[in-house]
């Protein structure tokens, strides 16, 4: 049996992103893709999820933050991503790797985590990595208002600096610089955005 395409939608707050997934899952269908999403995906990495998102006075170390985020990628990867792939499903997860290294390592100021980051990822993802993964662009100051303005539930990572939010976007470019991907200008028209993404589904699924 032919595997399936393996596709990380990534991109800063505010660039559509979650949305444009729920919207592919209607057009799309559930019949050949799987759709998921990091943090969570699974009960128990969304149960680790709960703790990464809940606000508190003290932000988590970076390093904790790190642990959590590859101990639910553990159990997403070899619980659900992986066996859906193995079966021909094609799967499409909302954040990957990149949000891990971006938010993290780069925009949590810890660039000494770097080696540490990529040892743990690569073993909690057991080498598996997408075979596309598609960047909605957005500058970060157009992404927090539209952000602020949606009235959606902030969670802790929603509510930073414009320099934290310059810095992910920076370290998303920097993950994905020698991976596959496809940037898209998150700044168009939302109908232009989810035209464009589906486009590039497209051409590797079909």
């Amino acid at each position: 049996m032919k595997k399936g395409v393996f596709i990380a939608i990534e991109g800063g707050d505010g660039s559509g992103k979650s949305s444009a997934v729920q919207w592919l899952k209607q057009e799309l269908g559930e019949e050949k893709f799987l759709f998921t999403r990091e943090p969570g995906g699974i009960d128990s990495a969304e149960e680790i999820r709960n703790v990464l998102v809940k606000h508190r006075e003290q932000d988590l170390e970076v390093l904790t933050q790190l642990f959590l985020f590859e101990a639910g990628r553990t159990e997403h990867v070899t619980k659900k991503i992986r066996p859906a792939l193995e079966s021909g499903m094609h799967v499409i997860t909302d954040r990957f790797s990149a949000s891990s290294y971006a938010y993290q390592v780069v925009a949590g100021g810890a660039p000494h985590l770097k080696s540490f980051f990529e040892d743990a990822d690569q073993r909690a993802r057991g080498g598996l990595l997408p075979d596309l993964t598609i960047f909605l662009d957005v500058a970060p100051e157009i992404g927090i208002a539209r952000k602020s303005s949606s009235g959606d539930e902030l969670n802790t990572f929603d509510t930073k600096e414009l320099a934290f939010y310059t810095n992910v976007r920076n370290g998303v470019k920097e993950y994905l610089a020698d991976k596959p991907h496809v940037t898209i200008n998150a700044e168009q028209s939302q109908e232009n955005v989810r035209g464009a993404i589906k486009k590039e589904i497209l051409k590797i699924t079909t």
